[in-house]
This record gives structure tokens, sequence and C-alpha cells, in this order.
């Protein structure tokens, strides 16, 4: 069966798109993508086409976004196209260049679609791409939500080329003289995914030659392990746990006989914000005494004679507060957070500097992500210490090391931005958060 006939069947079999569908298509330019929008014209499904320039390979960049809008006229599609300075993305957000263009083009591709009515977002991953995604998160440990590969359907997200191999897709282009233009730094083996595909993948192909056939295979059989998977946490969560206007009650006997119960007991937590590192904790509770707690960002929960109590952590309990860009101040008991907006002209922040002091704060505002909320600390919190050469550590083993009291330990509060935890209160800043002589904007937060 010819790729094409292969590419209808599988967007028809997996619902990828329907008659009236409008299709934005992520065309870089290289043999994948190309090949992508070859079929879909093939096809006679409407598209347009979107083309990411992120300036990282200078004319080489250029020629990429020229080939792509040179494709869009032959085919008479229309065409976006959008530059990026990713690298200033990269130093603003303290991520890597990957993740900085991953972030760019899907936040960009999401505002093209719903603003000009597309129905989907088309992207040009392969079978390989999937296989590579599922031993990076085989070897990570994520666990049996990482063992299905790349998902052929992801929000507004499609990928209709995940039956096909990267040679078929090649072998395509050769047949029907398709142009394209292949990024160089796909060769590079600083990057991980990379290193997968050129040295695992061939390491493992030496002792098991069907490697991209047995795994294609698995990557089905893991979904619908999945499946069941979550249908069986499905029947403990409704057996287990009893909805009480905001809070959850789970009968503490009725828990302790499930099994497998660390498992189980994580599942019903993760959407209550516990990371799986406290699900341990959480299990200690079962044999604890009345009045014991374990907190994560968003609730706590309380171990109550005959159950464990789920509650979230409001605004008016104390112990989470918002912070907007325009406030000047907040109240919390035991203190109170004084902010100031403040623009940096040449040497100033050496000035801010000198006269800084341990109950104050010096945030890039520019990788701020507002509201800004204000809690206290939670076990398995961690962050990345300014000056720490961005290694993880976490708020606990901080404790240890700072040689601070248990008494001490629930008086400390968490500044976070977004996900991520900008201020050890008191304590320490975190990198992603560090402020430089270039830096337009910083927010000094001071705690008194």
């Amino acid at each position: 069966m010819d790729l094409l006939t292969r590419f209808k069947e599988y967007i028809l079999s997996n619902g990828l798109s329907h008659m009236n569908d409008r299709l934005l298509l992520a065309v870089s330019g290289g043999s994948d993508s190309v090949v992508m929008a070859h079929l879909f014209r093939q096809a006679h499904i409407d598209f347009a086409i979107a083309h990411c320039n992120f300036r990282l390979r200078g004319q080489e960049s250029d020629l990429d976004e020229q080939l792509v809008r040179y494709l869009a006229e032959q085919y008479g599609v229309a065409f976006y196209c959008k530059g990026f300075d990713t690298m200033h993305y990269v130093t603003e957000h303290n991520c890597s260049v990957q993740e900085a263009a991953r972030e760019l083009r899907y936040a960009w591709f999401e505002q093209v679609r719903s603003g000009h009515g597309f129905t989907w977002v088309s992207t040009a991953h392969h079978l390989n791409d999937s296989l590579e995604t599922l031993l990076i998160n085989f070897f990570r440990g994520t666990g049996i939500s990482g063992m299905h590969g790349i998902p052929d359907k992801q929000g507004k997200v499609i990928r209709p080329l995940l039956f096909a191999r990267k040679e078929e897709l090649l072998e395509y282009a050769r047949i029907n003289q398709l142009e394209f233009r292949e990024d160089l730094s796909n060769n590079s083996q600083k990057y991980l995914r990379n290193q997968v595909r050129l040295q695992l993948i061939p390491a493992i192909k030496q002792v098991f030659g069907h490697l991209e056939q047995n795994l294609s295979g698995n990557i089905g059989r893991f979904r619908e392990v999945e499946e069941l998977y979550f249908q069986g946490i499905g029947l403990y969560r409704k057996k287990l746990m009893d909805q009480r206007g905001e809070e959850w009650f789970i009968p503490i006997l009725k828990l302790q006989k499930a099994t497998p119960l660390h498992t189980i007991l994580y599942e019903l937590l993760a959407p209550f914000g516990f990371k799986a590192s406290q699900t341990s904790e959480v299990k200690e509770l079962l044999d604890s005494q009345p009045g014991k707690m374990v907190s994560s960002h968003s609730h706590r929960i309380l171990r109550d004679r005959k159950f464990l109590i789920i509650t979230p952590i409001r605004e008016y309990d104390g112990n989470w507060y918002s912070l907007l860009p325009q406030d000047r101040q907040l109240q919390v008991p035991g203190g109170k957070f004084i902010l100031e907006r403040i623009r940096l002209e040449k040497g100033d922040l050496a000035v801010i500097l000198k006269n800084g002091a341990k109950d104050t704060a010096l945030l890039n505002w520019q990788a701020l992500e507002f509201p800004l909320k204000v809690r206290r600390w939670s076990q398995g919190d961690y962050f990345y210490p300014l000056g720490m050469g961005n290694k993880k550590k976490k708020i606990s083993r901080l404790f240890i090391d700072r040689k601070i009291p248990q008494t001490e330990k629930g008086k400390i509060w968490i500044l976070e931005s977004g996900p991520r935890i900008a201020w050890v209160v008191g304590i320490h800043t975190d990198e992603r958060f560090r402020v430089t002589e270039i830096t337009p904007e910083i927010l000094r937060i001071r705690y008194t």
C-alpha cells in the first residue's frame, strides 16, 4: 500500500480530520514537514502553512523560511510566518534552546489557529520520533503514561505521520522530487534526542534488528494498558473518595486494604497537586495520630480519626495569597511584603545590590508570571538556588543545610511564579529569575 493511501486511512481511522476542517500545517522546510504538506495537497484537504524562523542559524534559517514561503506560493495556500528572538527567550526564562523553540512555536501556532479559524495544527512527527520519545521516557522513569510515545492528537494539535518511518518519508520525497532543507543541528551529539537517535537506537538494533517494528507494536499495547490502568484507578477513585462540598474524604481502613497501595494512593492524590515524592509521606499518615497533615501547593491532607480529608488551601485562610503586577504590598500573618517595580539604568544594579538585605529579593520582572503566589512551603518543593549553576535543590535540604529549627520551618513563605519557586522568602532566590546588568526591569520585594 503506497504512502498516500496509508496517510488517508490513518487520518480517517484516528479521526484526525473531517470534511469541513481547515488545517494549519507546521512546516519547517525539512523533509518530514515538506512531505506532510505534499500528502495533504494530494489528499485534497484544505490547509494553510505556518513557519517559525527561530533565527538560530543565520542565513540558513532565512533560507528555510524562503523555501517554505515558495512552497506555499506553489500550492496557492495562505502563509503565516513569525521570527523569534529565541536566545533572548532562553536568557529570560532560563531554559534550553529546544525548550524555548517548543514553547514559542506552540504558543504562536495556537494564536494563528484560533485567530484565523483553523480546526487543527498539524505537525510532522513520524514513527521514529515517537519511538525516541518512548525510549527517553522509559529511561527517565516517567511511568506508564510515558510509554505510549507521541499521541496522534493532543489538544488542538494532530500528528498524521505517526504511522510512517523516516526512511519512508525520505523515499517519498525522492520519488516525488520534493525540495527540502535539513537542519545540520539534527546531527549534533549535544542534544539528548539526537544521542538517542544516533547512538542508542543503532546500538540496540545490533541486538534487536526489528526494533522499530517491535516498539511500534508495543506503543499500541501500552496505550491499551494505560487505558485499562486508568479504568482501574477510576474504580478505586469511585470506591474510596467521597466529595463533600470542596473537601474529599477517604476512609482509612478501606484505603489500607487497597493494593497496590502506593500506586493507588499516588493516582488518587496527583490531581490535588501532590508529587510522587510525597506518596510515602502520605502513607505514613495512615498509621499516625489524628491531626497530622501533608500539604501540596494547593491542598492539604489531614489525618482524621477515620478519614484522610483533602481540603483546598484557600486565600482567606492565610496560606495562599495572590499578587498582581499593580500590587504594592501584601499583609500576611507574621509580616508584610512590600513590592517595587524598578526600571534599571546603567549603573543602578550595583547600587541596589550594595544596599540589599537578607529580607529583600531582586527578581527579573520579564521572567515573572503573574499573578504571583505567596504560600507556605510544602514537602517536595524544590528550586534552583541562585549561584549554584542551575542545580536543583529540595527546599527541605536547604533548611537542613541552613540549620533552620523545626519550629521555624512552618513559618517560612514561598514566592511562586507560575509553577516555579522564585524566592524562599528571607533565605534564597532562584537562578531562573536572576537579575543582571542588562535586565531592563526588576521586582524588588521585601518581607518585613
